[in-house]
């Protein structure tokens, strides 16, 4: 269930804190709304713009609207270099920042996933520099954004998998029960 924004007025309890490049975002335990501080040029607090906060002083919007805008429930935030990804409650992926293809989005945006024709059920996310990786309920990992170092685990797409086309990193029965990723690489 989605629920109103609301400015933090005190202290927010987070239950988890993500960094990615000179910028944070938590997850408040209490309502699993996203709070993200620090640089912003690449629109990477989610916020509808490029400044900067000093202070996780409103919740990341669906549409980037602080002020009306229906507040992301996450149960889940990672972060790569400029930009994070949140997955929500409803198993939704928001991504803003700099994006899995390297595209800038300074407003949240849902993104597909599919893979061969089939909707995935993300469980888990892993967000690199212009890429990102999926894990899912069961047990599937997928890959999506630029493959220049080899990233995504595809070698029949050596530059990369456009932004909501995801990569099968392994065939099955190959089965994950966790996916990390660094700057240029996945694990």
């Amino acid at each position: 269930p989605e629920t109103q924004l609301f400015t933090a007025t005190a202290t927010v309890g987070f239950s988890g804190v993500i960094a990615g490049n000179a910028m944070t975002c938590g997850v408040a335990a209490a309502t699993g709304a996203v709070y993200c501080w620090g640089a912003g040029n690449d629109g990477q607090l989610g916020k509808g713009g490029f400044a900067n906060s000093t202070a996780p002083s409103v919740a990341v919007s669906q549409s980037g609207d602080t002020a009306t805008g229906v507040m992301l429930t996450s149960r889940q935030v990672s972060g790569g270099r400029n930009g994070f990804c949140s997955l929500t409650l409803a198993r939704t992926l928001y991504c803003w920042g700099r994006q899995l293809g390297g595209a800038v989005n300074v407003s949240p945006t849902a993104i597909t996933l599919t893979s061969g024709g089939a909707t995935l059920l993300p469980d888990g996310v892993a967000i690199g520099e212009d890429f990102g990786c999926l894990l899912t309920l069961a047990g599937d990992g997928f890959c999506s954004g630029n493959n220049f170092n080899g990233q995504l685990g595809d070698a029949n797409s050596p530059t990369g998998a456009a932004v909501g086309t995801w990569v099968s990193i392994a065939p099955p029965p190959t089965f994950f029960s966790a996916i990390s990723t660094g700057r240029a690489h996945a694990c």
